[in-house]
């Protein structure tokens, strides 16, 4: 998400250096670039309309492309149902908008260059079709300032409630749009520019039409007559066709008589306005493209009139996937409350149709698989004849049903075990029935499914495994198959115990403990020779002494000899003062191997210690004495 506004950022900053006055629409009174769906799921509507402003601007300025490529990546953020609809529609205007634009400006410019180098044929073509995109434009410019309207109210642009930040939003989007207006109106004038160049040089003859409606207010439905007169400096065009539009549709073309006019009936469409406009139009065929200009009627204001619907509606706020419901409403066509058909659509998709006449009660049931979430409900009233149709739109809310489940779990197990739950699954709507029970225990599953009564058990075989006793969890998975009811999963603890493990690790140890103390016996009756262990009678004290060593030395030595003392209370063997170090770790590591390493690296340092000029390193002696700690823990094991 943050990547594709990071995309939006730098297609801004772009266009920030090559379109005057964009970074006047780059301060805001908020991160414009921030994430417009937020952390808890709602739209940022400052920050999407910022965004709108600001491409909207840059298409003003003639920067479609730039335009294109943030509109893209805006498209690709979430956004929350409720908004989706309109902001798709906002979306795909300002797509088709831009693109007719930038076809409409190309165009434009070449013409110029056909009409500069005298190629008068291919000018009219483009001409021609300018003539189309302009129209198209209109229409679109027009559209997206409906769709701005909508969103402002989606938005609650002008609620009490409102931001002083949205409102100067929303104020940049409608000043961008100006500028867009802005834009459309020098491309027409360009192009009428480029007509008269067209004319002057291709001298073609002017035309003139009329037109007249007669009534000038009828019902829809209604025939009504259309006449008028096609002229070339005051010579009648007879022979020519002449199309009679309302609204920009054609209606009907007629052929001029031989005094120029035309006379025809037409019926007024079944267009739900209150007014149409209606214009009559000429343009030369054949051998007339080379000889006069085409030419429109002034436009002819037709009042239509038809019947009104009113619909009055009420529909429950929540719904439940499969069950039922009603809306009820009052359809009043006029004082008779005619029989009319009416069509029912959730989120677009038509779940009824059916006719009524006044007062209507319906029953609606939503789909199976519907998913939660907020959802449109639709209600139209379908044209009929003279009477206007109409729509009511209602937000509900698609929800489902939770479910409760009584479960008896058991405080403490033994393992292993045959472990059997007892449950019931019941919501609102009574019990549960035929639902799906997964019971999880560790990498160990099971299945069942409820009673009628909405009662399950379910049985779990826990096998013996090498866990002593501790504190684990079941998980619970209810699956119904009612379409309404929601999907429960819950966790229980239990504490359990494990016999057999615990009685065979107590075992081993006991044995190990045994085994232990008689290996420290038999090593302390084998013979030592002679020579090797005492060496005076007297038991001399040793004669590694600390007292000339001071420092990181007085440290090792101090260590070497902490060790040395409960080494002769084991063993029996004395340091005499003819014994050197090397012949003591000799003697003492026969009677207890386990401390080998330890002695030798320690007997290494206190060698280093009392023997080398150099002082050995502040880490050497804290590693003598843990060395001496090691073997001192060692030593007390196996005592």
């Amino acid at each position: 998400m943050m990547k594709r506004l990071a995309i939006i950022l730098l297609i801004f900053a772009v266009m920030g250096i090559t379109i005057p006055g964009l970074t006047a629409f780059a301060q805001s009174t908020k991160n414009p670039h921030e994430n417009p769906n937020t952390a808890a799921g709602s739209l940022d509507k400052i920050s999407l309309l910022i965004n709108y402003s600001r491409i909207i601007f840059a298409a003003s300025n003639r920067q479609y492309t730039d335009a294109q490529e943030a509109l893209d990546e805006l498209r690709k953020i979430d956004i929350p149902d409720e908004f989706r609809i309109i902001i798709d529609r906002f979306n795909d205007l300002c797509q088709q908008l831009f693109t007719t634009l930038d076809n409409l400006d190309t165009i434009l410019d070449e013409t110029l260059n056909l009409i500069e180098s005298n190629n008068i044929n291919e000018a009219k073509i483009n001409l021609d079709k300018a003539e189309i995109y302009i129209r198209d434009a209109e229409i679109l410019l027009e559209d997206l300032n409906l769709a701005i309207d909508t969103l402002s109210q989606r938005f609650g642009v002008f609620t009490p409630s409102a931001s002083d930040e949205i409102l100067e939003a929303y104020n940049r989007l409608e000043d961008s749009m100006e500028q867009l207006q802005e834009l459309l109106k020098m491309l027409i004038s360009l192009s009428v520019s480029l007509n008269e160049q067209y004319i002057e040089i291709k001298g073609l003859l002017p035309t003139s039409l009329t037109l007249s409606i007669s009534p000038t207010s009828a019902y829809i439905g209604d025939t009504i007559s259309a006449s008028g007169l096609l002229q070339s400096y005051d010579e009648p065009l007879a022979g020519r066709n002449v199309t009679i539009m309302l609204d920009e549709e054609t209606i009907v073309t007629v052929s001029v008589q031989e005094d120029g006019s035309y006379s025809v009936n037409i019926a007024v469409p079944y267009e739900y306005k209150e007014t149409m406009n209606a214009v009559a139009i000429y343009k030369p065929q054949g051998s007339d493209a080379d000889k006069y200009l085409a030419c429109q009627s002034p436009g002819v204001t037709l009042f239509t009139r038809f019947y009104p619907t009113l619909l009055d509606l009420s529909a429950p706020a929540i719904v439940y996937p499969g069950i039922p419901f009603n809306i009820n409403g009052e359809v009043i066509s006029d004082e008779y409350n005619i029989k009319r058909t009416i069509e029912v659509t959730l989120d677009n998709a038509q779940i009824a149709e059916t006719t009524v006449s006044g007062m209507f009660s319906l029953e609606l049931s939503p789909p199976d698989d519907i998913s939660p979430g907020q959802r449109n409900l639709t209600v139209t009233v379908t044209p009929q004849d003279r009477y206007a149709g109409i729509s009511e739109r209602r937000n509900i809310t698609i929800a489902l049903i939770p479910l409760e489940i009584d479960l008896e779990t058991p405080g403490l197990i033994f393992l292993p075990k045959l472990i059997r739950l007892n449950g019931r699954i019941q919501s609102e709507m009574g019990p549960i029935s035929d639902a799906g029970i997964n019971l999880v225990f560790n990498d160990i599953s099971t299945t069942a499914r409820t009673a009628f009564n909405g009662s399950f058990t379910a049985t779990l075989d826990i096998p013996l495994d090498f866990s002593f006793l501790g504190q684990r969890e079941f998980t619970i998975n209810v699956e119904p198959l009612e379409p309404w009811a929601g999907y429960l999963s819950i966790k229980r603890q239990v504490v359990f115990i494990n016999p057999i493990v615990i009685g065979l690790t107590l075992l081993a140890v006991l044995g190990l403990i045994f085994i232990v103390l008689r290996k420290l016996r038999t090593a302390g009756e084998k013979d030592v020779p002679q020579e090797e262990l005492i060496r005076s009678p007297a038991f001399v004290t040793p004669q590694v002494s600390a007292a000339k060593l001071t420092g990181i030395k007085g440290r090792i030595i101090s260590a070497y000899r902490a060790g040395l003392v409960i080494i002769e209370k084991i063993t029996g063997v004395r340091m005499t003062p003819d014994i050197t170090l090397r012949e003591f770790l000799a003697m003492v590591t026969k009677l207890l191997p386990r401390i080998t390493r330890q002695l030798t690296e320690l007997t290494v340092m206190a060698e280093s210690a009392l023997y080398s000029n150099q002082n050995p390193p502040r880490k050497t002696a804290n590693t003598a004495e843990q060395i001496t700690d090691d073997i001192k823990k060692e030593l007390r094991r196996g005592a």
